[in-house]
């Protein structure tokens, strides 16, 4: 155990987070099985942190992904990075324009760095219980209970209690960058999914967070189950079955802002790994799987 500290990249992995009796260690998975080191064999109800594995796990497949690719990081833009946002502008009203990345946390940062930009505000609405990555996402780590290293500059989140419809108006939306959520715990009432959507009547932008959510409860995630209509929505996890690549889609008069051919001084959300070959075929593989009839 005095190793973990060091090997183990993602705080949702570590051992001492699972039950007394929990296997410390997967060593193969396959379909919709893993195993530990002593060879038990689990039913994978994780899913990769929430989804990830959303075809399962098929490493058959991922090999052929890469084949298939013929090339990885290269320094311009590919064909799969155009179809991958026709499949995504095929399947969702919102996504206009979408921009890749690795990972939920660069596109919910991403997306409240455009919002602040666009609207010259600074505070971002979040709800209790949400969560909206870590790493880069300081805006929000900020407001978990405890947390540290970030300077007051960044503790900006305002928490309010989910489906509480009294609270999404007036002054305090007005004053507010954006209104970010995920469908987390709880179903949205249906007035609680009117206020959400009428938060642009106050020039504050609506980002879905549908890192989890997204393809899971439907190919149009939570937003079209419940009939949200987000200005930008982030996604990650299933979108690669496993495979690191996310996305950030919305309204193309917002998009434009990350743009170089738009304007000479865009908003920066910018990897060396976004757009990588291998992540997007995955998620071309994915979105077209997901689409065929059952």
């Amino acid at each position: 155990m005095d190793t973990y500290p060091l090997t183990v990249s993602t705080f949702s992995k570590h051992p001492l987070k699972f039950p007394s009796g929990y296997p410390q260690m997967l060593v193969r998975a396959y379909g919709s099985k893993v195993w530990d080191s002593d060879g038990k064999e689990y039913v994978d109800f994780v899913q990769g942190l929430g989804g990830s594995g959303i075809m399962g796990h098929r490493p058959e497949i991922i090999s052929k992904l890469y084949e298939e690719s013929e090339m990885l990081c290269v320094h311009l833009p590919t064909p799969v990075e155009q179809e991958v946002a026709a499949l995504l502008r095929g399947m969702l009203p919102w996504a206009e324009v979408s921009r890749f990345c690795l990972n939920g946390t660069d596109s919910t940062a991403g997306a409240v760095r455009l919002a602040r930009a666009v609207t010259g505000r600074d505070s971002v609405i979040v709800f209790e219980g949400s969560y909206h990555g870590e790493s880069t996402g300081d805006w929000s780590l900020s407001a978990k209970p405890g947390a540290r290293g970030l300077p007051d500059l960044l503790r900006k989140p305002i928490t309010l209690p989910w489906n509480d419809v009294s609270r999404l108006r007036g002054d305090l939306i007005r004053g507010c960058a954006a209104v970010i959520f995920e469908v987390a715990n709880e179903d949205p009432t249906p007035e609680f999914v009117a206020a959400l959507n009428s938060v642009g009547s106050y020039g504050t932008i609506l980002i879905a967070d549908e890192v989890v959510t997204g393809f899971r409860l439907g190919l149009q995630g939570a937003c079209g189950v419940y009939g949200i209509k987000p200005d930008l929505a982030c996604y990650g996890k299933a979108l690669g079955s496993g495979v690191p690549v996310a996305a950030l889609c919305g309204k193309r008069d917002l998009m434009r802002e990350f743009d170089l051919a738009y304007t000479t001084s865009p908003v920066f959300m910018s990897f060396t790994h976004a757009g990588n070959v291998g992540g997007l075929t995955a998620a071309k593989r994915t979105l077209q799987e997901i689409q065929k009839p059952q």
